[in-house]
């Protein structure tokens, strides 16, 4: 499925299947086991589990539910909740890498990142049928780690006294 990003620019596929490590055929759709305690507050919170995922939680709060709905109006019913991946630009710009439609009751998801060492943040957005993007809550930004060892060998401590 091919979504296109908020500014009409180039078609960006829906992120790959992931399952994180364990998972059974339970958490076949990427939810984890792990739910976090509600606060009624509007927030996205993204964590790096490892150079090629991240861990997103979210909430909505019942009154920011409400002015979403009172924004897209008629057209609230048809919209679906989604989440938006970004890779962030040296330059402070962004691109949308993909978007994922997710239930509303859920609160938390496994990412796959593209490219690890980006710099990368994620929406929950509601996404209408005419293509319409209101977005909700945006996450902290994070970078994701390189794959490997460090290239830097030298000991950055001194030795511990004799």
């Amino acid at each position: 499925m091919l979504f296109r990003s908020a500014k009409s620019g180039p078609k960006t596929k829906t992120a790959p299947a992931l399952k994180p490590k364990g998972a059974g055929k339970k958490n076949a759709k990427l939810k984890s086991a792990w739910s976090p305690a509600k606060y009624g507050e509007t927030q996205v919170v993204a964590f790096i589990r490892d150079p090629n995922c991240l861990f997103v939680y979210w909430e909505i709060a019942a009154q920011k539910l409400e002015q979403v709905k009172a924004e897209l109006k008629n057209e609230y019913a048809k919209s679906r909740l989604v989440l938006r991946m970004f890779r962030s630009r040296e330059d402070g710009s962004a691109d949308l890498i993909y978007e994922i439609e997710v239930n509303p009751e859920d609160m938390n998801r496994y990412l796959p990142v593209q490219e690890p060492g980006g710099g990368y943040y994620v929406e929950v957005a509601r996404k209408t049928v005419s293509g319409k993007v209101l977005v909700i809550a945006r996450s902290n930004s994070l970078v994701a780690p390189m794959i490997g060892f460090s290239p830097q060998v030298e000991p950055a401590w001194a030795p511990a006294p004799e």
